[in-house]
């Protein structure tokens, strides 16, 4: 059953900020500008609804600015949300009752700048902030434990992140199109990177691979162009095809290990495929690549 539902939100409009009200009344919200002496009736049924504590928009039009989502609406718990293709969101401030960033939660929020979580959410699902394109900064709290496929792919302005070391996977597609990201730290907890992770990162140039990841998966890394130098840990078992291909500017290979255990690593073909190094620089001398 739909609910009526009493939030208080900020917008910005020409520059200025300005408080809207939206008044449980019957059937209907209303919103007034406080500088303009017009209301405007929206019906609830076409704006929020609340369903066992997913709030989602219904009528992204009339979506404010900057939004404070409350922790309560109507006496129900706000636990996940549903903002998807909200153009106009710019800023949202989640409450800490919300444990789950729900699947495309804010996918295609092309404005979307600024985003506070809180440490209570748990789960960041598939495709959460696919193409806020704006994106340019998110700050994940170490109570995020699983973060879904393609969550940040094609956030194309995002260029900083905290992987947090709750997390034990980079999930398929995560990364992929963040051309603007530069650096990357990928803490001990992770042992796989997935397939595709961070395929089109063409700024990436630093990277530091956690000492716990067995897995790096199949053009994980490929087209990260401004790659110059990786250091692979001794605890990698597996490189899938095509991880490092087309880096044409991955000069130098350092594994962590000795040439016999370099050997035993299961290489899938092309995983090195059109990169300048020759060799893999490992603790007791140099391997070819073949």
């Amino acid at each position: 059953m739909k609910k009526i539902i009493t939030v208080i939100y900020l917008i910005t409009c020409f520059g200025i900020n300005k408080t809207f009200s939206i008044g449980n009344i019957e059937n209907n919200f209303v919103i007034s500008n406080l500088e303009e002496s017009t209301n405007k009736d929206i019906n609830a049924a076409e704006m929020f609804t609340i369903n066992d504590g997913l709030l989602t928009v219904i009528d992204k039009r009339e979506l404010s600015k900057e939004l404070i989502v409350p922790e309560e609406i109507n006496g129900e718990k706000v636990i996940s949300i549903n903002f998807n293709n909200c153009i106009n969101l710019q800023s949202v401030v989640l409450p800490r009752t919300v444990t789950i960033i729900g699947e495309n939660a804010f996918q295609n929020c092309t404005n979307l700048e600024n985003i506070e979580i809180p440490n209570s959410v748990t789960e960041i699902k598939r495709l959460a902030f696919s193409g806020c394109t704006k994106l340019e900064r998110i700050n994940i709290p170490n109570s995020v434990e699983v973060i879904g496929n393609r969550v940040f792919s094609g956030c194309l302005n995002l260029k900083e992140i905290f992987i947090p070391s709750s997390v034990n996977i980079v999930s398929y597609r995560m990364f992929t199109q963040c051309v603007c990201l530069t650096h990357i730290e990928i803490p001990d907890s992770v042992q796989k990177i997935d397939d595709w992770a961070f395929t089109y990162c063409y700024n990436l140039d630093d990277l530091k691979i956690g000492n716990s990841v067995k897995d790096i998966g199949e053009f994980s890394f490929c087209y990260c162009i401004n790659l110059k130098s990786i250091i692979i840990p001794l605890s990698v078992l597996s490189i899938g095809e095509c991880a490092f291909s087309e880096c044409f500017n991955l000069i130098d290979i350092f594994y962590e290990g000795t040439i016999e255990q370099w050997e035993n690593v299961k290489k899938d073909r092309l995983w090195h495929d059109q990169i300048p190094a020759t060799v893999v620089h490992c603790i007791d001398g140099d391997v070819p690549l073949d």
